[in-house]
């Protein structure tokens, strides 16, 4: 393999993991929000735009992934003061964070 190749995919790699990283970070700072007793009256859609999602599909889809469970019925049983509002990720998520 050329040197620039390599270094050229050494770089792609890294870029992946900060990307995973950012996105990790991203969905708990939305899942905070979405718990958050002063933010109760804000729009699922508006925490998703505020964390980097623009579409709202995108968002809950990648919280379902990394949660296993919709943004909306997260909030909902925390509103409830429900058991299980203290989500971890799911086994089946993705390593956000390099030793995850």
């Amino acid at each position: 393999m050329a040197r620039w190749w390599r270094s050229g995919a050494e770089r792609s790699a890294g870029a992946e993991e900060f990307s995973g990283t950012a996105r990790g970070k991203f969905l708990e700072g939305a899942r905070r929000d979405l718990t958050d007793p002063a933010r109760h009256r804000t729009p699922v859609h508006a925490i998703a735009a505020r964390w980097g999602y623009h579409r709202a599909t995108d968002f809950s889809r990648a919280y379902r992934v990394a949660y296993g469970i919709a943004p909306r019925e997260h909030r909902r049983r925390a509103v409830a003061g429900r058991p299980g509002t203290a989500l971890t990720p799911s086994p089946d998520a993705p390593a956000t964070r390099p030793g995850a």
